[in-house]
């Protein structure tokens, strides 16, 4: 790469470089922390499921950021300055009152904002003493003006009346404020003097997870998985579509999660909700493509009652070592099934899955150890499964009976491990 050396005035020394990209760390785990709080809170599987790829590659910028902040503190503990400022604007963008406000200050707000300064530094920056860095934030540059294109596709399809075009105007300026009170992305910016904030923004509650989900998208919701009309030879397809509202189970999870657990906890669990997302695609795909119309079996949203109930170390091990560690015997004999019957697209799809599944089960083996040792709780792993299986069908058992619905024979029993083969759609 041929460049006139620094004199030229394309220059930004370690200090400023670390300090920037302290800032937009700071910036993308406090989004993918609102977007993992919103999802359960958007009405179809569409939106969730963009949102969940935005969230994912959020972590992934995380996990960039912070490797090059590494490299450029020698080794040193936070030699840059402290970001924490931004926390104030970023409590006041998860207070967005409607996915439409959700949009603006996530995306056309703070999103744009960081584009814009990551366009400048790019612009401002040495491309051969600092190229380690440009190869950083190019990638995040290039999604995240994908998901502004996204944004707007969004915004314009809901045709929205003007007055809520105004308020949400109202809104972009006031977060547009109180990030630049907060030095704005580049840590430099000032808010105008004399801008006074609206006081149905300022006042606005903290907020808090919906207490029940929906999907608009979807035609037959259910309780609890339900494969209805699909034939039981295809029960293994339709546990792929029943795992909808599990994206929104890792959401909450993501969600309720210490504030300062390692980079890697969070790429982890966001790739899991993602993989969650591709799950449930395949699941609808292969059904389609079977003939099989969604109408005849459920979208379960009832479970999500009590997972909002159980405690985040009780979410992670039902989920993680009950949930997916129990289904893997059953979906290796399906593979088997289908490839003798010829359905080798049924089969493929379960082999993809499994890969995931399994660093599913190693995602929760590698955290629950450290979430305990974290509270101080003498629990082991197997135990928190077991009383992660236990609030969960204690909690559907109460929900069930309070809906008129009948609670199976055996239902409650206590979790003693997972059986050698089991009907991977009934695993949870």
């Amino acid at each position: 790469m041929e460049h006139f050396s620094p004199e030229d005035g394309l220059l930004i020394r370690v200090e400023e470089t670390g300090a920037l990209l302290r800032r937009y760390f700071f910036l993308k785990k406090a989004l993918l922390r609102i977007g993992a709080g919103w999802l359960p809170s958007l009405r179809t599987f569409k939106q969730k499921g963009d949102l969940a790829r935005h969230i994912y590659l959020d972590a992934r910028a995380m996990e960039s950021l912070s490797l090059r902040l590494w490299e450029l503190s020698y080794g040193r503990r936070d030699p840059f300055a402290d970001p924490s400022g931004l926390q104030t604007v970023m409590d006041h963008v998860t207070r967005a009152q409607d996915y439409p406000e959700f949009l603006v200050g996530v995306y056309l707000t703070v999103k744009s904002a960081l584009v814009h300064t990551i366009r400048q530094h790019l612009e401002r920056t040495d491309p051969i003493f600092d190229w380690p860095t440009i190869d950083v934030l190019k990638p995040i540059l290039e999604r995240d003006e994908e998901q502004l294109t996204w944004t707007r596709d969004q915004l314009n399809g809901m045709m929205l009346p003007a007055a809520v075009k105004r308020r949400l105007a109202d809104w972009e300026r006031y977060i547009e404020q109180e990030l630049a009170q907060a030095g704005g992305v580049s840590g430099s910016e000032r808010p105008d003097p004399g801008y006074e904030a609206p006081v149905e923004f300022v006042d606005r509650p903290p907020y808090q997870l919906p207490d029940e989900i929906t999907f608009d998208d979807m035609p037959t919701h259910s309780f609890d998985s339900d494969p209805g009309s699909v034939p039981p030879d295809y029960h293994m397809v339709y546990a792929y579509y029943q795992e909808i509202d599990i994206v929104d189970l890792i959401a909450t999870m993501v969600w309720d999660s210490p504030p300062d657990m390692p980079v890697a906890y969070y790429v982890d669990f966001c790739r899991q909700m993602w993989d969650e997302v591709r799950h449930t695609t395949m699941g609808i795909r292969r059904l389609h493509e079977l003939g099989i119309d969604l109408k005849n079996c459920g979208c379960p949203t009832g479970r999500y009652a009590a997972w909002r109930k159980m405690t985040l170390l009780e979410r992670m091990g039902w989920l993680t070592q009950v949930g997916e560690a129990c289904s893997l015997a059953g979906k290796r004999d399906h593979i088997k099934k289908y490839l003798s019957n010829g359905d080798v697209v049924s089969a493929a799809q379960i082999e993809y899955d499994i890969a995931d599944e399994s660093s599913h089960v190693r995602f929760g083996s590698k955290w629950i150890p450290e979430l305990l040792k974290k509270d101080g709780d003498p629990r082991t792993k197997a135990q928190v499964a077991k009383d992660g299986h236990r609030a969960f069908r204690m909690l559907t058992a109460d929900l069930r009976r309070r809906l008129g619905m009948d609670v199976p024979e055996g239902y409650l029993a206590e979790f003693e491990g997972c059986e050698d083969v089991r009907d991977p759609a009934r695993s949870f």
